[in-house]
């Protein structure tokens, strides 16, 4: 898979009432852009 399905993969995963907590950290190396994106969720 390429990182953009990861990521997106990642993304859309069900998120927690904790959310920052209950997730992983993305198993790639993420691009200032995207991990911008990450940020404003």
């Amino acid at each position: 898979m390429d990182n953009e399905s990861i990521l997106n993969n990642w993304l859309t995963k069900p998120k927690g009432k904790n959310q920052e907590m209950a997730r992983p950290t993305p198993p790639i190396n993420l691009s200032p852009e995207q991990d911008e994106m990450l940020h404003k969720i």
